[in-house]
């Protein structure tokens, strides 16, 4: 009797070992899984922005080509023009008859600087996927594991509790 008494004692003590185990186990996939959820959230928020960056960006660079290549062809008509001495104009930094044509020198510097900000909302797009992905395999991975752990745990806890109860008996 006094020698089932101590396996039962023993039993007792690797019951609650296994109860405290399977508690923190079912705790920590349990923040796992919110902790993922907020980040996958967070993510996603990123891509979002980052996305609606670069349309905005890509309308951008394509309506100041447009307009750079438009406003490079343009021409004065003069036939309109009222006939005043070349000493009325006015200094506009313009000969008679020129045509605004834009900074043509200076397009080529800020499509590059666009160009500049593409990549960047382009690469943090393509770096916030390779993340998630990263973050997604590696709680498939720690819910696999504890996964394993508590169901060797919960069945060790079913199997002392059978024991205890016949050591009781």
């Amino acid at each position: 009797m006094a020698k089932l008494e101590a396996v039962r004692d023993q039993l007792t003590e690797d019951l609650a070992g296994l109860d405290k185990d399977i508690k923190e186990l079912k705790d920590a996939q349990n923040k796992s899984t919110t902790t993922r959820k907020e980040e996958a959230e967070e993510a996603k928020e990123t891509m979002l922005e980052a996305q609606e960056g670069l349309d905005a960006l890509e309308m951008c660079m394509t309506i100041l080509d447009r307009f750079y290549k438009t406003v490079k062809k343009e021409t004065v008509d003069l036939s309109l023009a009222q006939a005043s001495p070349a000493d009325d104009a006015p200094d506009a930094g313009f000969d008679n008859g020129e045509a605004y044509t834009g900074a043509q020198g200076e397009a080529g510097g800020i499509m590059g600087m666009l160009e500049v900000m593409k990549s960047d909302f382009t690469r943090t797009i393509t770096e916030t996927q390779k993340a998630e992905a990263a973050a997604e395999q590696d709680h498939l991975e720690f819910m696999t594991e504890t996964g394993k752990s508590l169901a060797e745990k919960e069945q060790a806890h079913k199997e002392k509790s059978s024991q205890k109860s016949d050591a009781e008996e």
